[in-house]
């Protein structure tokens, strides 16, 4: 029933992996964040392509509340971000798409498409480019391997194209690094 939400819940997530690392220790600049961009959807029907602004967001000041609520506020939240409760749920999401049917994986595997290129995108020149939603495409294509051939080959269309695009996109930046 989510059909193209899936984009929206799949970008949540991204995102969560995002702050747990972030509250974990590695740096905010080393993260990128996928919420950066937007989507601009092409007219002749091909893959939409991420378009990135160069504006960041306006900081969100919490009113009636000292710096100290918020920081202890803030590493509560980031604790219980990375509780076993939370990384079951998140895992449960992807390991369960073999529940879903044959137009419902499309979808899904469509927007965890969309998310990872995001990312990757997002990481623009980095070494290490955000790779979570792509590590995740590969995780459900072993749980829904048992799909009949149909399903399957629609699910396969879908991945290799995104699968091309991802190599293409970090060779171009092997040679970028290289030169």
């Amino acid at each position: 029933m989510l059909k193209t939400s899936w984009r929206d819940v799949l970008t949540c997530i991204s995102q969560l992996e995002r702050f747990q690392l972030i509250s974990s220790g590695v740096d905010e600049g080393a993260v990128p964040d996928v919420t950066q961009g937007r989507i601009i959807h092409s007219d002749d029907g091909s893959r939409p392509r991420p378009s990135f602004s160069s504006q960041r967001p306006v900081s969100v000041r919490s009113r009636g509340r000292t710096s100290s609520h918020h920081t202890a506020y803030a590493a509560e939240v980031a604790e219980e971000s990375r509780s076993r409760e939370v990384v079951i749920a998140v895992d449960r999401i992807f390991a369960n798409t073999t529940k879903l049917n044959g137009p419902a994986i499309v979808n899904f595997v469509e927007a965890l498409s969309e998310v990872s290129w995001q990312e990757i995108q997002s990481s623009g020149q980095s070494e290490h480019p955000r790779m979570f939603s792509l590590q995740k495409l590969v995780e459900i294509s072993y749980y829904n391997m048992d799909r009949i051939r149909v399903e399957w080959s629609s699910i396969w269309s879908i991945l290799g194209e995104h699968f091309n695009q991802v190599c293409y996109s970090i060779m171009t930046i092997v040679c970028v690094l290289t030169i």
